[in-house]
């Protein structure tokens, strides 16, 4: 696979060129996959790694404390942000190859994790705007579509990072539109989207349109905003919150998500068992994001 350069300062970008030539690939040891089942219990996680070079602080710290402290929350399917270079993939592969033995890189910082075997694999980068920041179209940012092989059958997971977008430019609208239709495609496998959309769910109490346009394709929000008496909605749990995570608690906003949608009728189901945001106290946190976790059931669903 030919993977985009990534970004993120200008003056890193020669460094990065240069990683971007190095292989990103590592062979993964085959766990025993068991016996068909009906019915699959299964966790999920999606975190922005910052792992941004010459950028993110206490990058090698947080690296070395990584693994042991995703080990310890039991994913099945990791999905990652920001991992931008070839040896900071190849540290947490390493790391937790015990317990996801197979991974892939897609490009633009999204890499993925799993237990289960990748049976296919996909990078849809997003189309060159020039509304956006030289550093953001550097980043060669886009859609990472994956599917595994289960024993409860094939599960389609998609892994993004949209443009952090504060003009008026409308580029990250326009990549929000090219996610939709990869979020409309292949209606016959569950799917599961793992995000930082760079956008909240709800502003002044209203849905942002840009998430309602996600809902009213048919996926639903493991940790949706809640309705309030009123008719306003809530905000979602914070997962953007800054570093050190003392000097800035309370502030920060959420653009991070894990959404799913069930296959067409006739194909299997996707039922939310739970969902929350961990790694988010000064202790835990390993990044400038918290990580999101959601249990989910794959199959016919439970009586």
């Amino acid at each position: 696979m030919t993977h985009a350069p990534p970004p993120l300062r200008a003056h890193s970008l020669a460094c990065l060129a240069a990683c971007a030539l190095l292989a990103c690939a590592r062979p993964a040891a085959a766990p025993a996959e068991g016996p068909p089942v009906d019915r699959l219990e299964l966790r999920v996680a999606s975190f922005n790694a910052w792992l941004l070079p010459f950028a993110s602080r206490d990058l090698g710290d947080r690296l070395d404390r990584m693994p042991a402290a995703i080990d310890a929350l039991a994913p099945d399917v990791l999905c990652l942000q920001e991992a931008w270079f070839p040896f900071q993939r190849d540290d947490l592969e390493a790391g937790l190859e015990h317990r996801l033995p197979y991974a892939s890189y897609g490009g633009g910082g999204v890499a993925l994790l799993s237990r289960f075997p990748i049976v296919e694999e996909r990078f849809h980068a997003f189309a060159d705007d020039e509304a956006l920041s030289i550093t953001e179209r550097m980043g060669g940012k886009g859609v990472f579509e994956v599917v595994l092989r289960t024993p409860a059958g094939p599960l389609r997971v998609l892994d993004t990072h949209l443009a952090l977008d504060r003009g008026a430019g409308g580029g990250h609208a326009r990549q929000l539109d090219q996610l939709r239709g990869h979020l409309g495609a292949r209606p016959e496998l569950p799917t599961v989207l793992c995000a930082d959309l760079n956008m909240r769910a709800t502003e002044a109490g209203a849905l942002v349109p840009g998430y309602a346009a996600l809902l009213a394709a048919g996926y639903t929000d493991t940790i949706a905003p809640v309705k309030q008496p009123d008719g306003a909605f809530a905000q979602r749990p914070t997962t953007r919150v800054g570093w050190p995570r003392a000097e800035r608690r309370g502030r920060g906003w959420s653009p991070d998500f894990v959404l799913f949608r069930g296959a067409a009728a006739g194909g299997p189901a996707l039922t939310l068992l739970g969902a929350r945001v961990t790694l988010d106290t000064a202790e835990t946190a390993l990044s400038d994001h918290n990580l999101l976790l959601a249990d989910l059931a794959l199959g016919t669903p439970a009586p």
